[in-house]
């Protein structure tokens, strides 16, 4: 099946994210956190990630990685911040609210619908659903 020239566009920024992590993290962390890269940005419209920096788009989708691997199962978690590169390796000049759980129906739409009645914009939202294969502790 023919791809169009946004997937295409993707697939090109997925291939520069892929090689700046690799110089970003180093091996190591690279090869741990790529799998989850490639799935990050898949269901984003190119629009909404195409005029940011891929050091950006790396340390977003890696501080979402790290955030995430420290929640336990069946708990979810909710940080709200406002990433530096000092503190997070990455910036962004908007609050940030980076969601972990377990899959939850209409979970976006009620976080929007509550921004909305505390009469807050949200400029972007990013939906990535990742498995996750946890070992037994």
């Amino acid at each position: 099946m023919p791809r169009n020239i946004e997937q295409e566009q993707l697939a090109a920024l997925s291939g520069q994210l892929t090689r700046e992590a690799k110089k970003i993290l180093g091996p190591k962390k690279a090869a741990a956190f790529l799998p989850f890269l490639a799935c990050y940005y898949t269901d984003v419209a190119l629009q909404d990630i195409e005029n940011e920096k891929a050091e950006n788009l790396i340390g977003a989708a890696y501080a979402h990685y790290v955030f995430a691997a420290k929640r336990e199962k069946g708990k979810p978690v909710i940080r709200v911040y406002n990433p530096t590169v000092k503190d997070y390796k990455w910036s962004q000049p908007r609050t940030v609210i980076e969601i972990a759980n377990d899959d939850m129906p209409f979970l976006v739409d009620s976080i929007t619908a509550a921004l909305n009645q505390l009469r807050l914009t949200s400029l972007s939202i990013l939906c990535t659903a990742a498995n996750a294969m946890r070992a037994v502790t």
